[in-house]
C-alpha cells in the first residue's frame, strides 16, 4: 500500500483505489511531465535522457522501434542521444522517418529554451498543450478536444504519484478529463 492510501486509512477517511491503468500512464499525462522534465534538464544542467526518449516515442507516427532505431544509430555512430537534440546540424546518418522524429522533439526543446522552475503550471498550460498538440499528437486522434488539461497533472503530481482515484479528483471525469 502506498503511502498516500497508507496516510488515507490512518485518517479513517474513505477513499476507492483507482483501478486500470494509472493517469500517470496516459500519453497526454506522460508528454506534459516529459516536457517539464526537458524543462528541468535545461535549466539545471543534468541531462534528462528518459524525457527525450519519452517524447521521442509518444510523437504520432513514431514508435518504441524507430525510438531504438535512433538510440542504436547513436550508439553506432558514437554520438551522445541527449545531445542529439542540441547539436546545431543533423549528423549525416540520421535520416528518413528519424529526421522527422528528431526535429520534432528538435522543436519542442527550442521551444520551452526560456522557460523557468519558477513558471507556474497555470502560465505553461497554453503553451504546453500546443507543444502536445503540435508535435506529440499531431494527426492523431488519441487526443481529442477538449484535451486534458493540465490541472489534471497537477492534481497527479500534488498526490506524489498515480495512486489517487481519478474518479474522486475533484471536477474530473473517470477518464480523468476535467469537466
Amino acid at each position: 500500500m502506498g503511502p498516500i492510501t497508507r496516510e488515507l486509512a490512518n485518517l479513517g477517511l474513505p477513499f476507492d483505489p483507482p483501478g486500470g491503468e494509472a493517469i500517470r500512464d496516459e500519453p497526454v499525462i506522460r508528454g506534459a511531465y516529459s516536457i517539464l522534465r526537458i524543462v528541468r534538464d535545461q535549466t539545471t544542467n543534468a541531462p534528462d535522457y528518459v524525457a527525450h526518449r519519452t517524447v521521442l516515442a509518444l510523437l504520432h507516427g513514431i514508435g518504441v522501434g524507430t525510438s531504438k532505431a535512433i538510440g542504436d544509430l547513436c550508439a553506432a555512430n558514437n554520438h551522445n542521444f541527449h545531445n542529439l537534440f542540441y547539436v546545431a546540424a543533423l549528423p549525416h546518418w540520421i535520416t528518413g522517418r528519424s529526421v522527422a522524429a528528431v526535429t520534432r522533439v528538435r522543436s519542442i526543446v527550442q521551444q520551452v529554451a526560456g522557460w523557468t522552475l519558477q513558471d507556474t503550471i497555470g502560465a505553461r498550460t497554453g503553451d504546453i498543450a500546443q507543444l502536445l498538440s503540435m508535435f506529440v499528437f499531431a494527426g492523431s486522434s488519441q487526443i481529442a478536444e477538449p484535451m486534458m488539461k493540465l490541472v489534471n497533472v497537477r492534481f497527479w503530481m500534488q498526490c506524489g504519484s498515480g495512486l489517487a482515484s481519478r474518479t474522486k479528483a475533484p471536477g474530473l471525469d473517470k477518464k480523468g478529463f476535467e469537466f
